[in-house]
């Protein structure tokens, strides 16, 4: 299909630009926060999809604008893939047009052998907007533009200089929000016994690790653009974000990469180890070293590193797929973290929905082997992830991709605001080392949110 494309240099603050859209119920941002990271040089917002992809109860809806919605039975993810053919346009820039949205941890149960089940009503399994109006700003030339792309098949008069002398950049101060007793819904007493549940799957040779996370909730009212714009200060990430979906809203400061697809390479960075900050510069160093000799954390990491070399390797060119980075330390405002990069070049034939199907849900937050993790999880966690540990990005209509893997991320639906925390078990793991792990990562969590109600007040 052919597209025409207008480009378009804008003056306009990118945070007040994101403010003044807060209120289209399909507003995306994909927001690379941590100006200090490699990873960080582009943001999008996007706005007025011409298109909604809704998969929630094994049926499929497609929204398009000024139309009536359509219903399918056919696979979400082989839909999904036909659309993304049809807008398909190699002369366009990455990322100027193309898909944003999630894939909850639930959409795996519309892959082959997976029976993950929604246990939830209030978030659909798949939430994707078709986008043809970004703005694109980039961190570190500090300039932003805006691309409008309109295809032959639609009739759209959108006038781009008329839009953006009408458009009212936002200089209010964001508005006020309220945040109360957020608790973890699972005891230690009942986390340890599902820790020693995994570690007897090990042993009886069921699988070598598995993720086990817990679930926290509170009540919120407010801006809840508000509470992201102040998270992002307090919690910068490479691949943070935020979405008004028309169910809810999701938060996301997550540092970890599930998949990117930059001409023929794709590239996976899987996150295993955490330690928390030191306070002063020396506990801080000696974190660092405790964390880098872990035995337990090193081990979880190398099967995680085999798991995604298997999940590449079946739609990569033979030989192809290489570990280019193992076991580096990232470090964030509250925590470090064990990285690895594993790269190799997508086989010619396959496609961008093609190479998400082969890494998702991602091996960090599942275990090793996948399908069998899943089941075990399924059996242990009471309640649905939701979009945490899901992904949330972009497939571009140019044939590329990035998508993160959904940790450190929150949901906010009518009055209620959640977020998860877990842990890989292993066959040497401490049950109560275990539940310190998920007790870190959810102060890192709720430290943000109350240095952001401070801020707020």
């Amino acid at each position: 299909m052919t597209s025409v494309q207008q480009k378009y240099k804008c003056d306009f603050n990118y945070l007040s630009l994101l403010e003044s859209f807060c209120d289209d119920p399909y507003l995306v941002c994909l927001d690379s926060s941590s100006d200090d990271s490699k990873y960080s040089q582009f943001s999008y917002i996007a706005f007025d999809p011409f298109m909604k992809i809704v998969v929630e109860n094994k049926t499929t809806n497609i929204i398009k604008k000024n139309q009536s919605p359509e219903s399918s039975l056919e696979n979400p993810f082989d839909l999904i893939n036909t659309y993304l053919k049809k807008y398909n346009d190699s002369s366009l820039i990455p990322f100027t047009a193309g898909a944003i949205g999630y894939f909850s941890y639930e959409a795996a149960q519309y892959l082959n052998d997976f029976t993950v089940k929604n246990r939830s009503l209030d978030c659909p399994e798949i939430n994707l907007g078709f986008y043809d109006k970004v703005f694109v700003f980039d961190h570190k030339k500090n300039e932003l533009f805006l691309y409008v792309t309109q295809f032959s098949e639609h009739s759209s008069n959108f006038d781009i200089n008329d839009f953006l002398s009408d458009l009212s950049i936002s200089s209010a101060k964001t508005q006020p929000y309220k945040i109360e007793a957020i608790e973890s819904e699972t005891s230690k007493e009942s986390y340890s016994k599902k820790v020693k549940s995994i570690k007897q799957y090990i042993e009886n040779g069921d699988i070598y690790q598995a993720n086990l996370t817990c679930k926290y909730s509170g009540a919120f009212s407010g801006s809840i653009l508000g509470l992201y714009k102040i998270l992002r200060k307090v919690s910068p990430a490479p691949y943070s974000a935020f979405l008004n979906t028309g169910f809810g809203s999701i938060l996301s400061s997550s540092p970890e990469l599930l998949l990117s697809l930059e001409g023929s390479t794709l590239t996976t960075r899987p996150i295993k180890g955490t330690i928390s900050r030191g306070s002063t510069f020396n506990e801080d160093e000696k974190n660092k070293q405790t964390l880098k000799s872990s035995l337990k954390d090193r081990a979880e990491l190398l099967m995680i590193i085999d798991l995604e070399r298997n999940d590449l390797s079946k739609v990569c060119c033979t030989g192809s797929v290489k570990v280019s980075e193992l076991m580096s330390l990232e470090s964030y405002k509250y925590l470090h973290h064990l990285v690895s990069t594993i790269s190799g070049r997508l086989k010619s034939e396959l496609s961008q929905i093609d190479a998400f199907k082969a890494v998702f849900p991602g091996g960090s937050i599942t275990g090793a082997p996948k399908i069998r993790a899943t089941e075990i999880i399924q059996d242990l966690e009471e309640t649905s992830r939701n979009s945490y540990t899901g992904s949330i990005g972009f497939f571009s209509f140019d044939g590329s991709l990035k998508c993160n893997i959904a940790i450190r991320t929150m949901y906010k639906h009518n009055e209620s605001i959640n977020f998860h925390v877990g842990g890989g078990i292993v066959a040497d793991s401490n049950v109560d080392s275990e539940w310190q792990e998920t007790i870190t990562k959810a102060e890192g969590m709720l430290i943000a949110l109350k240095q952001a109600e401070r801020t707020n007040q």
